[in-house]
C-alpha cells in the first residue's frame, strides 16, 4: 500500500506541475492575442486616414484641375498644411454626430473640410469607439524624392509622403522610453 500511495502522490505532483505550466502558457497566449487585436485596430485607424486622404487632390493647386501643374506652382514645403478658415479643424479632431453628420452616420471634420493631401500635415485625431478607445493619431506630410520616397526633401516634387503615427494606452510599453509603443504607417502620393 505504501508504494501505491507514493506513486499516486508523485502522479498528482507531476499533473499539478503540468497543469500550472499549461495555465501559464494559455494566459500568455491570451495576452498576445489581445495585444495583436489592439495593434490591428491601430493599423486600421491609421489606414482610414490614408484612405480618406486618397480621395483628395494631390495639392491645393490641383483641386479641380485636369491638366498638369508645374512643380514650381505646387504648395511650398513650409506651407504644407490646411489652407484658410474653410479648412479649419479644431485639433485633435473627434468624431462628430452634428451637422454635416448624424448619430447614425458620424464622422470627422477632415473628411468634409480638407480638399488636398497636405491638409493632413500636422493633423491629429482621437478615436473613442467601443473597439478602439483612447487611440491618438498624428499625421505629417512631406515632399519625397519621386524615385525614392523614403528620402524626404525640402523642395517641391511630384511625390508627397504621408506618415501616420498611432499611440494607444493599450499598446505595450516601450523598453526604450517606458512609454507606449507607437505604430507608424506611411503612404506615398504621386501626381
Amino acid at each position: 500500500m505504501g508504494a501505491n500511495m507514493m506513486l499516486t502522490i508523485g502522479a498528482i505532483l507531476i499533473f499539478g506541475m503540468f497543469l500550472s505550466t499549461t495555465n501559464k502558457l494559455m494566459i500568455g497566449n491570451n495576452q498576445i492575442a489581445a495585444q495583436n487585436e489592439y495593434y490591428i485596430a491601430g493599423i486600421s485607424l491609421a489606414q482610414s486616414i490614408i484612405d480618406e486622404a486618397k480621395t483628395k487632390s494631390f495639392d491645393e493647386r490641383t483641386v479641380g484641375m485636369d491638366t498638369m501643374v508645374a512643380r514650381t506652382n505646387m504648395t511650398a514645403p513650409a506651407s504644407l498644411t490646411r489652407d484658410g478658415v474653410a479648412e479649419a479643424v479644431t485639433l485633435p479632431d473627434v468624431m462628430r454626430t452634428s451637422n454635416p453628420f448624424t448619430a447614425r452616420y458620424p464622422g470627422y471634420l477632415s473628411s468634409v473640410r480638407f480638399d488636398d493631401v497636405d491638409d493632413y500635415n500636422r493633423y491629429s485625431r482621437i478615436v473613442n469607439t467601443k473597439r478602439a478607445e483612447g487611440y491618438r493619431l498624428f499625421s505629417s506630410v512631406r515632399y519625397g524624392v519621386e524615385t525614392n520616397p523614403d528620402v524626404l526633401v525640402g523642395s517641391r516634387t511630384y511625390c508627397k509622403v504621408m506618415t501616420v503615427k498611432v499611440t494607444s494606452p493599450f499598446f505595450r510599453k516601450s523598453t526604450e522610453n517606458g512609454g507606449p509603443d507607437t505604430l507608424t504607417l506611411s503612404y506615398t502620393f504621386t501626381y
